[in-house]
């Protein structure tokens, strides 16, 4: 099961992201839904078990890139905004997809299928250094 956190300040928004998730039948789970930076630095503090966060930028008390300057969350970030000029600073973060709002679901299936062949390559990944290591370990044993 894949975790979830959204930062949306916006109801009709945090809807529309749950229903395309419910749609596109993903083995997802909503963790929390924040709605301000303070809160979102907060909660992130404690080291939640995450594997995404679907983020808008700006929230109730500012721009969500405060909490990412503030707290360091090693884990993929789609960013829903209705703003454009915020891409950079998305990218530069840990940011995978950048979806200008109004968006529809096939947008947002296209940043689901790269987060998902991500972590599926990352996964893959650790397998082979797995099988690595356990080849090392076999040719030095006497």
């Amino acid at each position: 099961m894949i975790k979830v956190l959204l930062l949306e300040d916006e109801l009709p928004a945090r809807k529309k992201i749950k229903r395309y998730l419910d749609e596109l039948q993903l083995d997802v789970k909503v963790i929390a839904e924040i709605e301000s930076v303070e809160t979102g630095i907060e909660y992130l503090q404690s080291l939640p078990a995450i594997d995404l966060i679907i983020s808008d930028i700006e929230l109730r008390d500012g721009n969500a890139f405060e909490i990412f300057q503030n707290v360091t969350f090693p884990c993929p970030i789609i960013f829903t905004t209705a703003y454009n000029e915020f891409w950079m600073q998305a990218f530069e973060s840990n940011g995978i997809a950048y979806l200008l709002k109004p968006f529809s679901l096939e947008k947002f299936k296209q940043a689901w299928d790269k987060f998902h062949l991500l972590t599926q390559q990352s996964s893959r990944q650790m397998q082979w250094l797995e099988q690595l290591q356990a080849t090392m370990l076999q040719n030095t044993e006497p």
